[in-house]
């Protein structure tokens, strides 16, 4: 949504009923495939044993707070708050839950750091894409084609949504979308859709 240019505060105020919405569709799919597959259901459990649980996991559930109360209260940028973040699971994990040893810091460090190579290739291809000089020209004439061949907003949206998905098995998301945007944004605005209803599509 920011990288559409959408007002930050407009995705603010239009969050509780797309987030609602999805959620709900998702509690309906999974009790479906539940009932289908006949899961097994856990025991019922009481309030004592919710504060109980709630107790064992408070450092856990510490982690959203610090995350986004720095964000939110103007402590720190989203990278700094996220660099606090790992830290703080770090000392927590280490130190309180000690499910994790210092030894195993490094191999894990490692095994992360080479499957997110390819992410970081992608998303460099993506900023090259986006600074191209020549792209606002083929931008002007992928929007002027396609403007040209339907300008009907539910065909172009579901589109738009097959080649995110298309793409999607290809490449990670966020450097697909710095590529895809500058494509999106000419077709968007000039059929008439609010951009805070495309950043949440």
């Amino acid at each position: 949504m920011l990288t559409s240019q959408g007002h930050r505060w407009a995705l603010c105020h239009g969050r509780p009923l797309p987030g609602l919405l999805m959620a709900g569709a998702m509690m309906v799919i999974v009790y479906w495939i539940s009932v289908r597959r006949n899961y097994p259901r856990d025991d019922k459990i009481n309030l004592h044993e919710i504060f109980v649980k709630l107790k064992s996991s408070f450092w856990a559930l510490m982690t959203p707070v610090i995350l986004l109360g720095s964000i939110y209260g103007g402590i720190c940028t989203p990278t700094e708050a996220a660099a606090i973040s790992t830290t703080y699971i770090l000392i927590v994990e280490l130190f309180v839950y000690k499910d994790l040893q210092l030894a195993e810091i490094p191999r894990i460090s490692c095994r992360n750091s080479g499957s997110d190579r390819g992410h970081y290739a992608y998303f460099r291809l993506g900023f090259h894409v986006r600074l191209d000089p020549g792209t606002g020209r083929h931008t002007r004439l992928i929007t002027t084609a396609v403007l040209n061949f339907s300008d009907n907003k539910t065909f172009l949206l579901l589109g738009m949504l097959l080649l995110i998905i298309v793409g999607g098995c290809f490449m990670e998301g966020v450097s697909l979308m710095i590529i895809l945007l500058p494509v999106f944004l000419p077709i968007v605005n000039k059929i008439g859709i609010d951009l805070v209803h495309f950043g949440y599509f």
